[in-house]
């Protein structure tokens, strides 16, 4: 089977690439430059539009969207730079009628309008995030201004999930108005630094947090109206003999494993979810690479597994064992420039 995937990239382009199961070969068939750096990436409810946000930490950056009629060649619809550093994170609303961004340089939460044919066409609002913190415990990583991250629809309502990363909590918006309305927050131990979200697949209130510095997982029960309770919370690290990062969050289909990487270490801890999704036990850890493990994504029949290897510039394939949970390394990769995240189309 061949499948098709995107690669967003500290670099000035967008990767069109493929893998055939078969042979186990991955290739880069195509690209699409860009101005800025696509470096995450996100699609619509159909998987015909595909988002890039372009965050720039040197300059303006943006964030662009992409008809995918032609999936192998995607088209430039939109491209909007609201003036500031771009999101390092964008996500579609449920009712597609709009993007968010999460600018990690400014700390701004960012309200785009979308057109019936999917095209980001300009900024309509924006919420700036203002607590700054360490996001280290040691205090080796100071942030000394405000910082906001990841973006995520809630499945059981239409509030927006948005991570305050250096004021380490977890808030939820609504768009009322076409303005972006803070509606509840969390706070968690400060100087975890939180980042990413990832949702249960089996339960609609059960949301997997996690905390980039405090290298920890949180479980969080939000409900309609965006009241967080945590259930529970467990470190992604075996021993903490050295400064880590974590990066990227996701589960399987079915909901009974979970993954998270550590930067620090180049490896990915592996969980099984138990208790009804409510909690999770560390069964392991796999070795992902030497360069900086960023981002990883499943083929569509979860046989495979691709982690982006940042500063090595590689992807690895892994082979997933369905018994286990847990990735086999497989000793095949592909080159790409500062590869930051994977999308399967």
């Amino acid at each position: 089977m061949k499948y098709y995937f995107y690669v967003g990239s500290f670099e000035n382009e967008l990767s069109v690439c493929s893998i055939d199961t078969e042979t186990l070969q991955m290739e880069k068939i195509g690209g699409v430059a860009h101005e800025f750096r696509p470096a995450q990436l996100s699609m619509n409810h159909d998987m015909t539009v595909l988002y890039t946000a372009n965050e720039n930490s040197d300059g303006p950056g943006g964030v662009s969207s992409y008809s995918l009629l032609k999936p192998l060649q995607p088209m430039l619809t939109g491209d909007i730079k609201p003036g500031n550093h771009g999101p390092a994170f964008a996500a579609l609303t449920k009712d597609g009628k709009y993007l968010i961004g999460a600018s990690f340089f400014d700390g701004v939460a960012e309200l785009f309008a979308v057109d019936e044919n999917g095209a980001v066409t300009e900024l309509l609002d924006s919420y700036q995030f203002e607590t700054t913190g360490t996001a280290c415990n040691d205090g080796t990583f100071g942030q000394g201004t405000p910082r906001c991250h990841c973006v995520y629809p809630l499945k059981n309502s239409d509030l927006i999930a948005i991570t305050d990363y250096s004021g380490d909590r977890l808030t939820t918006f609504a768009v009322e108005n076409e303005k972006l309305v803070l509606k509840t927050e969390y706070q968690f131990e400060r100087g975890e630094a939180t980042r990413f979200i990832t949702d249960c697949p089996f339960r609609d209130d059960l949301y997997y947090v996690l905390a980039e510095y405090g290298s920890k997982v949180h479980v969080m029960q939000i409900d309609e109206n965006g009241n967080m309770k945590e259930l529970c919370c467990a470190s992604t690290l075996e021993e903490e003999k050295k400064q880590n990062s974590t990066a990227a969050i996701k589960t399987t289909k079915d909901g009974k494993y979970l993954y998270v990487t550590n930067r620090g270490y180049d490896n990915i801890a592996v969980f099984e979810i138990t208790n009804n999704g409510e909690s999770f036990e560390r069964i392991g850890f796999v070795r992902t690479g030497v360069g900086y493990s960023r981002d990883f994504s499943f083929t569509p029949d979860e046989e495979y597994m691709l982690v982006a290897s940042m500063f090595e510039g590689k992807i690895y394939l892994h082979k997933m064992n369905h018994r286990t949970g847990m990735p086999e390394p497989m000793g095949i990769s592909m080159d790409i420039p500062v590869p930051t995240n994977i999308v399967f189309c």
